[in-house]
């Protein structure tokens, strides 16, 4: 059997590993077998939904491992943003600027308190939010600036926060992508007056489900305390401008639940090796692209260093003549796990389209987008499947490019 026929064409496939197999080295998230333990200890106990040692010992290990003043667990990434937006007084009237390239989250909770969103172009090198065109959407009603750090890259924060600055601008950083990304000595999350991780179960800290709200601001971790859950107005974590509302709060109960908050303490324990091992394997797969000449990789900036919750790349469909849609039937043919990028803009979409966004505005992303590709981060220790999927697009391009 020729081994260079593409298996779409009835030749054998590049990877060999047995696809069961194949699955778990790709397998994410990976728990730790004190994961398991400590959940069951919990479900022994019954003591899964209210434990608040459980939450500060996970909050004050987050502080401490980025180097925080604060951090609160909240019941999801999604609440750390709307609990931020709402201390920041967005509202009716108010602007907001943020990648359009992001998922629903950074901006809807925005929408929904009634702030108009703008959105930002991205910048292709790094596929983080343009600076220059933040600068260009700013008016005298923008109340916030929230940079995404896309797929673990962490976006140009000095010239953010300068932009910021100079107006009387708030920054609220959505983090939910780089737990461990660093940004001239500083950990992301650390250099805005807010920010908010996801530790959903795909991220990087994965806890099952809930949120890290951030800051180095005790009024706005009291703040959040108050938002969060009524309970910490009465043992006084709100402060005492709150505490009329000790019985009632303000109308949300957006605690996270003993159980993933047992999970995310664990996993914390091991974010820098896990982030360690998929740093070097996207790294030595990511080279093995750029040297086909086909692909592009955001390299950060001196100084900053990224992590992998995706590992998305940049293809030259234009360069190879070779379709997006093609390369990636022929890729899957031969065993690979590759997809377009999964974040449709959001400045397309029908809610913000009936809104007033324009569909065409922002071309640069629009243009980016079509050449993503998603690869896998490869959490596994494992060789193996790294050489064979270098292996698969090599016979892939060099099959289909002329």
């Amino acid at each position: 059997m020729d081994k260079k026929k593409l298996a779409i064409n009835g030749g054998p496939k590049a990877i060999t590993i047995d696809p069961r197999k194949a699955a778990d080295l790709l397998r994410w998230p990976r728990y730790e077998p004190a994961v398991i333990d400590r959940c069951a200890d919990l479900i022994r106990k019954g003591d899964i939904t209210y434990n608040q040692d459980l939450v500060f010992q996970l909050g004050d290990g987050f502080a401490k491992y980025l180097g925080a003043e604060y951090c609160l667990p909240v019941s999801r990434g999604t609440d750390a943003l709307f609990i931020a937006y709402n201390i920041l007084g967005v509202g009716p009237g108010t602007e907001v600027i943020c990648p359009t390239y992001t998922f629903w989250a950074t901006a809807m909770p925005a929408a929904n308190l009634g702030a108009k969103i703008v959105f930002a172009e991205a910048d292709p090198k790094t596929f983080n939010m343009d600076p220059a065109d933040v600068c260009k959407k700013i008016t005298p009603k923008t109340k916030l600036i929230i940079p995404m750090h896309s797929w673990g890259i962490p976006c140009e924060m000095d010239e953010i926060n300068e932009i910021a600055r100079e107006r009387g601008i708030k920054v609220v950083e959505d983090a939910s992508h780089a737990h461990g990304s660093t940004y001239k000595g500083k950990k992301i999350g650390t250099l805005s007056d807010i920010a908010a991780f996801s530790i959903q179960n795909s991220k990087l800290l994965p806890a099952g489900e809930g949120g890290l709200f951030v800051t180095n601001t005790l009024e706005y971790f009291e703040d959040a305390c108050a938002w969060t859950d009524y309970f910490l107005i009465q043992r006084g974590f709100a402060g005492e401008r709150w505490r009329k509302y000790e019985r009632t709060g303000l109308g949300w109960n957006l605690r996270i639940s003993a159980l993933n908050a047992a999970i995310g303490i664990e996993m914390l324990k091991v974010l820098d090796r896990n982030n360690a091992i998929i740093n070097r394997n996207c790294v030595r797969f990511n080279a093995a692209l750029e040297k086909t000449g086909y692909f592009r990789v955001p390299h950060p900036a001196p100084g900053v260093t990224r992590v992998y919750y995706e590992n998305i790349v940049y293809y030259d469909f234009k360069a190879t003549g070779v379709p997006p849609v093609k390369l990636m039937e022929a890729l899957r043919a031969e065993g690979c796990d590759v997809n377009a990028t999964r974040y449709p803009l959001l400045h397309q979409q029908p809610y913000f389209v009936e809104r007033g966004s324009d569909p065409n505005g922002l071309p640069v992303t629009d243009e980016l987008l079509n050449h993503l590709m998603q690869v896998p981060k490869f959490p596994a220790e494992n060789d193996d499947i790294i050489d064979q999927y270098i292996a698969a697009f090599n016979k892939v391009l060099g099959v289909l490019v002329k």
